[in-house]
């Protein structure tokens, strides 16, 4: 890099990719948008730690402001203003960035024209930040206007030789020159990082993919002897891609009906995909950051979903019920785009295509029912409860958060996602369940719904009655209390037991209060194998009833939690008149 760069003889294009890679190094989250027709210059979004953004609008301007280069910053900052007014996000900062001091004139002009018009922060990053950046980053420039692009190419040539070099058990003096290759492409491509490491043939489990933050290329490379070495590119920066795209020009094949939809979605909707089978066609396969001929050869490819740094949220609505979908990936094809997104819970999965030309949109809704375990209690019920107001009412509408409308069918009578036969048993599950949530001092999550069983399910019923004040009322026929004292005990009488009010929910115990239980025993048992415990029984002759209710219990009477008392026959006729079985 020369001792000082030469703006003004540098294209205008060049000069502002050189400056957005200096910007986006600093701001590594920083993400590039497409510019405005008319005004130019590289619009870069950074999202703050608040949900506020900060936006760096990159301009070539390196000599004194002309009216006409004043007028298109001017149109900038309008347009800006207007992009973030349309979207309803808030802007904290922006940055007008370029390789040129302001002058004192330049300096009122800012001031008067933009700053005192901003309800956010207006700032001038002139050419001595731009030259700091220069010096700290000065493989950028190098990249762009010397001959680092060329460096580059050379080294990974080097490293992919060396990957290729037919034996690889004796690996010291191998594994020295792929990380010094590796070391020195990192330290002079502007762009990417670059890892390698070498898997024996023994190591069956060596390559175990993993997708991370900004892993952009991964390949494993193996040789006759079946030897093998893993090289991946790291974007330095999220943008990345935008300035230096990885490239590769090979043939996809879809061999089977699932792999023919997956080729058919990624083509139209540019959906990725997981794994296709693919083959690199001779001469024409482009590595990353060069071109080098290669022979014919065969592999598996995958395209992972990219993470969108500004994600759509839409709101599904059915009658004066709504939920929430976070968006899980949106992406765009040759003939149209595609969004899908999920409730909290993960019950609720939808996919949006709109056609490009025709801009048809289809709406699929599918429910996932299995997700809901280990979800959050609160996210659960609301995706249950809006599936069953639909299942009543049958329409639907999607929406953004603002109200704009994205989907309505009018003309159709039935949009219903579940009918209200299937649905009716998981509302009146989750509504027990969030019953007991409301009322719990500890936070737990949805159990393992698939290994519940009839006798748990009919208990949070009992105790979704108890906490909302209602007594529940049952029959019985045996009942374990503890044996307080070796004292006979006449019977038939009436008992009351004083119990701690417990949710059992997965593995957890949730503690709820304090239950007292009343009923009528006419004979006990003392097992023979635990004689701390009398097994009472009941008879209808006596009234066979047992009923709970919720009390509230003084701290100084806590010593009788879970004590029996015994006394007289309890008439318990009057809750007859009133009870009702617990559906």
């Amino acid at each position: 890099m020369p001792g000082r760069i030469p703006w003004e003889r540098i294209s205008g294009d060049e000069a502002e990719t050189i400056i957005a890679v200096y910007v986006c190094r600093e701001n590594p989250d920083a993400v590039k948008v497409r510019p405005s027709r008319g005004d130019g210059g590289i619009d870069l979004l950074c999202k703050r730690d608040d949900d506020t953004y900060d936006v760096y609008q990159v301009k070539k301007f390196a000599t004194n402001l002309s009216s006409g280069q004043k007028t298109q910053i001017l149109n900038s900052w309008e347009k800006a203003q207007k992009f973030f007014d349309e979207h309803h996000w808030t802007m904290s900062n922006w940055y007008l960035v370029l390789p040129l001091d302001p002058t004192p004139e330049n300096i009122l002009w800012f001031k008067e024209t933009i700053q005192s018009r901003s309800s956010f922060k207006c700032h001038w990053l002139g050419l001595a930040n731009v030259e700091a950046w220069a010096s700290a980053m000065p493989e950028v420039y190098d990249y762009y206007m010397a001959d680092g692009r060329e460096a580059v190419d050379q080294r990974i040539k080097s490293l992919l030789k060396a990957a290729q070099k037919p034996d690889l058990r004796d690996s010291k003096e191998l594994t020295k020159k792929l990380f010094e290759d590796a070391e020195f492409l990192s330290k002079i491509d502007p762009h990417y990082a670059y890892s390698v490491r070498l898997i024996s043939k023994y190591d069956k489990n060596g390559f175990t993919f993993s997708n991370r933050p900004n892993l952009m290329y991964s390949e494993i490379m193996t040789n006759s002897e079946g030897y093998s070495v893993v090289i991946e590119a790291i974007a330095k920066y999220k943008a990345a891609p935008d300035f230096s795209p990885l490239k590769t020009s090979c043939t996809l094949y879809a061999e089977t009906p699932e792999d023919k939809k997956k080729l058919h979605d990624f083509v139209k909707y540019g959906t990725p995909f997981n794994e296709l089978p693919v083959k690199n066609i001779k001469e024409n396969l482009k590595l990353p950051a060069l071109e080098m001929q290669q022979d014919e050869m065969f592999s598996r490819i995958g395209l992972l979903g990219q993470i969108d740094p500004h994600p759509l949220t839409l709101v599904l609505i059915s009658d004066d019920t709504h939920i929430a979908l976070e968006q899980k990936s949106r992406t765009s094809g040759r003939i149209g785009g595609e969004w899908t997104g999920e409730d909290k819970s993960g019950a609720i999965h939808i996919r949006l295509r709109t056609e490009a030309n025709s801009l048809e949109t289809t709406l699929e809704i599918t429910p996932h029912l299995t997700s809901l375990s280990g979800s959050e209690v609160l996210p659960a019920f609301k995706a249950i409860d809006f599936l069953y107001t639909n299942s009543q009412s049958k329409n639907l509408e999607l929406q953004t958060l603002h109200g704009k409308s994205i989907y309505s069918n009018p003309t159709s009578t039935n949009m219903q996602i579940l009918d209200q036969e299937t649905i009716l048993p998981w509302y009146e599950l989750l509504l027990s369940l969030k019953e007991i949530h409301d009322e719990a001092l500890v936070d737990f999550q949805c159990p393992d719904f698939a290994s519940l069983n009839e006798k748990q399910v009919q208990r949070w019923k009992e105790i979704e009655h108890l906490l909302k004040g209602e007594c529940v009322i049952r029959h019985w026929d045996t009942i374990k209390i503890c044996r307080e004292s070796d004292k006979p005990v006449a019977l038939p009488a009436g008992i009351a037991v004083l119990s701690e009010l417990i949710a059992t929910i997965g593995t957890q115990r949730i503690p709820l209060g304090y239950t007292q239980r009343l009923l009528n025993a006419a004979f006990m048992d003392i097992p023979k194998n635990n004689e701390n415990e009398y097994i009472l029984h009941s008879e209808a002759s006596i009234c066979d009833l047992l009923i709970e209710q919720k009390i509230a219990i003084k701290p100084e009477d806590r010593d009788k939690i879970s004590h029996v008392f015994i006394g007289p026959l309890l008439d318990l006729s009057e809750y007859t008149k009133n009870m009702a079985p617990i559906q």
